[in-house]
């Protein structure tokens, strides 16, 4: 999904007083998520930047239905992406 457009998200949340995490590396998901975790007064907004090629799984390919969702990658090399179109 491109989200060139979308507002920022830990922005819009902060407008609610939802305070948010961003992960922006993989390297940074253990931690963020942790802290996450430790916020014990309401909501709060977990922002992933995932890059756009990557498959995230579980994921329901595009076009398919709610029972052919994928919950690993496949064993075998895919003619094309995942969720391609």
């Amino acid at each position: 999904v491109d989200l060139i457009g979308n507002p920022d998200f830990c922005k819009l949340a902060g407008a609610f007083g939802i305070p948010s995490v961003h992960i922006k590396r993989p390297a940074d998901v253990t931690r963020m998520v942790k802290k996450a975790l430790a916020y014990r007064d309401g909501p709060i907004l977990i922002h992933a930047e995932c890059i756009k090629t990557d498959n995230v799984f579980p994921m329901i390919p595009a076009g398919a239905a709610l029972e052919d969702m994928l919950i690993e990658p496949p064993k075998h090399k895919l003619a094309k992406p995942t969720g391609s179109t």
